[in-house]
């Protein structure tokens, strides 16, 4: 339609005054700041997007319609840039870069040759790659262009060029890469230029960009999880020659690239890290040519250190297993060649001919292994010294660093103990983990010692009593200590699961000694999870309430802390409380919403004034809390009243008989009406009005007895009772998370239910109940029509 339109307009020729309009359009700044909007949606110009994008579209149009209107473009798209300023030029025209540069490739290529040779424009190129508050950048419409231009085989090579230069600047190395590699992926269809002149440009350009165009050829070989995202492809240009954009159309030329790809990868494989590389991909490359990259490797291998050696020994032992077992298309000739590889390595060292017993096998407690473990450090002691037990420890698998401090222990304990002590307040963590296996089976007559506690230094006692874990012998050895070092040692104390009722009483009230309650607080929660109740645990539930009312629960660090904070409230609500000290536990953690408030709901219920001071709180004293505080405050009375009800949220039953429940209507709107502006008791009303549609709302509404569907039809008299009792204007913090179902069921159902019961209430004659089911049913009526729209709308779409 656009090119009939253009057609009958300007018969596909330029207007001058035409193309004057469109500069004075593409001229325009982009007034954003960019720090405060996200790129998404970061353009803000006096012409709207849409007029800039449908200019755009037309010059393309123009250009390719009539080939005689190129000059004029190429001209008006030169005049849009200004060569001074290249880089906010082209990021006030990025959001129509991509279609001027399918209008003018010639003129935008020209415009990223001048960007990349002037230092200060690449400097200013920054801009592109900065993130906005939303983690967004605009980098994507600058690799876009240069996609859409490289679909002519005229100028991929000019654009290769530019992001070899581009890719020089850190701030933007790893995306150029990224859009290289996709240009010369060669099963999609991203460009015309033939699969022989991509691989001639990148052998002829090697030399200056050796890393680039290296991991450029290893992405070029074929993968079996390769997908491709977010294509970019012109819009009018053909540049495409009518390629569906699948893989099952590739040419033939695509195996010969591949070939010529790996002969080229071959060819540069030129040190041991590139062909130690090629052997962890030997599934990408041609079975015909996988045997002369092993034959590379033992190359390179003969000048390689021992250290060297045994990791790609380690690497080469470990991928022949993986062919193997899952059937990787290897040829047995490259298979034969790399277990000779293997076999060859040898070290002459008694260290690396070794070490491959102490990698992680996941079979530590395995009998057999550990006698081979010990023999050989023995071997290593007798051929080559004390001093590569310690390398040993260095080069092995921290899992395995204890195992090893247990087999030195067994070996040599006197020997080694000294350097032992050193270790286990070493910062090297293998050291650390050698000292504690080291240390770990003859634990309890070392601290029980007390000649040998006093010979080493504070953090070395420290370090022998985090080893294994307290025990009463410990606790007491512990106790015997210095202050400051029975505190360091609780500070970092590392919670865990102890079913000892004695020991949890006793670690509990030892971190509340040291000012520790959310520590202790997780301990016993952590250990909780293993019990029914508190029955077993020798602890006061007051000194647990009095620790829950310290702590601060926006401190907690993950939703393991909050948990666990979570069960030990669960904990204290099976056990009579004092109702204020729950309430006030509950209300702090809150915030946490993983409990029922079963205390708070019935402390409110019994204290109406309180709920009304609660709701409304008094602005002095809101006024007094910080920002964080205020809103803590705002989020859990949201979600308080979210489920605040007369009905107790486990059972379902209800918490106040009939006479109680009107006489705590009549308390809060009496207290109110005292203390509160107008404007806050239509609030409450409207609160009370949702609870009393709550109430009968959970039951068979014609089962209620005669008493108390007369006071609820009383109180619906009111009109702002009705609203909360209809739920309509104000609106409640009530959540619902109803999903579209097939076709409105849901609501018929629902619609027909309350008109029933409206049928009932009109009957008895409580009018106010009629009234309102009957605005109920019919509000379900209507979204059951709606649901049947949506629906109809969604399966035409």
């Amino acid at each position: 339609m656009k090119k009939l339109i253009i057609n009958y307009f300007y018969n596909y020729t330029i207007d001058d005054l035409f193309l004057e309009n469109i500069k004075n359009v593409f001229l325009e700044k982009d007034k954003t700041f960019k720090e405060k909007q996200a790129s998404i949606s970061n353009f803000t110009f006096t012409h709207s997007r849409f007029l800039r994008k449908e200019l755009a579209d037309t010059l393309v149009i123009l250009a390719v319609d009539n080939p005689n209107n190129q000059h004029k473009i190429d001209k008006t798209i030169e005049d849009i840039i200004d060569k001074n300023n290249i880089v906010e030029s082209i990021f006030n025209l990025k959001d129509v870069l991509g279609l001027l540069a399918e209008a003018s490739p010639r003129g935008i290529i020209n415009q990223f040759k001048l960007l990349v040779k002037n230092k200060k424009e690449r400097e200013l190129l920054k801009r592109f790659f900065e993130k906005d508050t939303f983690l967004f950048d605009d980098s994507q419409y600058l690799f876009y262009t240069l996609k859409i231009i490289a679909w002519d085989h005229n100028y991929f090579t000019e654009v290769v060029k530019v992001l070899f230069e581009l890719g020089k600047n850190d701030f933007c190395k790893k995306e150029c890469l990224i859009t290289l590699q996709t240009l010369f992926t060669g099963w999609i269809h991203n460009t015309n230029t033939p699969h022989n002149k991509r691989i001639a440009l990148l052998e002829n350009f090697y030399t200056n960009n050796s890393e680039v165009i290296w991991n450029i050829l290893c992405g070029i070989l074929p993968s079996n999880y390769e997908v491709q995202i977010g294509h970019s492809y012109p819009k009018h240009r053909n540049w495409h020659n009518g390629f569906e954009f699948n893989s099952k159309n590739i040419s033939n030329e695509y195996s010969e690239y591949i070939e010529a790809a790996t002969q080229l990868i071959l060819k540069n494989t030129n040190n041991l890290e590139k062909s130690f590389y090629c052997i962890s991909i030997l599934t990408k490359i041609n079975t015909k040519y996988q045997s002369d990259f092993v034959d590379k490797l033992e190359t390179f291998l003969k000048n390689a250190n021992n250290k060297k050696k045994f990791e790609i020994k380690q690497k080469i032992t470990e991928q022949i297993e993986n062919i193997k077992n899952y059937n990787w298309p290897v040829s047995r000739e490259c298979i034969t060649k790399m277990q000779k590889l293997v076999e060859s390595i040898c070290f002459n060292n008694p260290l690396y001919e070794n070490l491959h017993l102490f990698q992680y096998h996941g079979k530590e407690n395995s009998e057999h292994l550990h006698t081979q473990r010990l023999q050989a450090i023995k071997n290593i002691c007798q051929q080559a010294g004390v001093r590569y037990i310690f390398i040993l420890i260095r080069e092995s698998s921290s899992i395995v660093c204890g195992k090893i401090g247990e087999i030195i222990y067994e070996i040599n304990y006197l020997k080694f103990e000294s350097t032992m002590f050193k270790w286990l307040v070493s910062n090297t963590k293998n050291k650390q983990l050698c000292a504690r296996g080291f240390f770990l089976h003859n634990i309890d007559k070392i601290l029980q010692d007390n000649i040998k506690l006093k010979s080493i230094t504070a953090q070395q006692r420290i370090e022998l009593f985090k080893i294994s874990k307290p025990d009463n012998t410990k606790l007491k050895i512990l106790k015997e200590q210095n202050l400051d070092e029975q505190k360091h040692y609780w500070e970092n104390f590392t919670i865990y699961v102890e079913q000892d009722s004695d020991l949890i009483s006793s670690i509990f009230y030892t971190l509340l000694s040291f000012n520790m309650p959310e520590k202790a607080l997780l301990f016993l929660g952590v250990s909780l999870s293993m019990w029914i109740s508190f029955d077993k645990i020798k602890i006061n539930i007051e000194d647990i309430t009095n620790a829950m009312l310290q702590v601060d629960p926006k401190k907690c660090n993950g939703d393991e802390e909050r948990y666990y904070y979570g069960e030990i409230i669960k904990k204290l609500q099976e056990v009579d409380l004092n109702l204020f000290i729950m309430f006030n536990i509950e209300w702090k953690f809150l915030q946490l919403r993983n409990f029922n408030c079963i205390f708070s709901l019935r402390y409110m219920l019994q204290n109406p004034h309180s709920f009304i001071d609660l709701i409304f709180p008094n602005n002095n004293d809101m006024q007094k809390l910080d920002s964080k505080s205020k809103k803590a405050y705002e989020e859990n009375l949201f979600y308080f009243l979210k489920f605040f009800s007369f009905l107790n949220p486990i059972t379902n039953q209800p918490i106040l008989n009939t006479d109680e429940m009107k006489k705590w209507i009549e308390e809060v709107i009496n207290y109110a009406t005292k203390t509160q502006p107008d404007d806050k008791i239509l609030y409450l009303k409207y609160i009370i009005g949702d609870l009393l549609w709550q109430f009968i709302n959970s039951h068979e509404a014609t089962s209620l007895s005669s008493k108390i569907l007369k006071i609820i039809d009383e109180y619906l008299e009111d009109s702002q009772i009705k609203d909360g009792f209809i739920q309509e204007g104000l609106g409640l913090p009530k959540i619902t998370c109803e999903k579209v179902d097939e076709i409105g069921e849901k609501e018929k159902q629902e619609a027909e239910k309350y008109n029933k019961y409206a049928i009932f209430f009109r009957d008895k004659f409580f009018i106010n109940l009629f009234e309102c089911f009957l605005k109920k049913s019919n509000q379900c009526t209507r979204k059951a029509i709606f649901e049947d729209e949506y629906k109809k709308i969604i399966q035409l779409a």
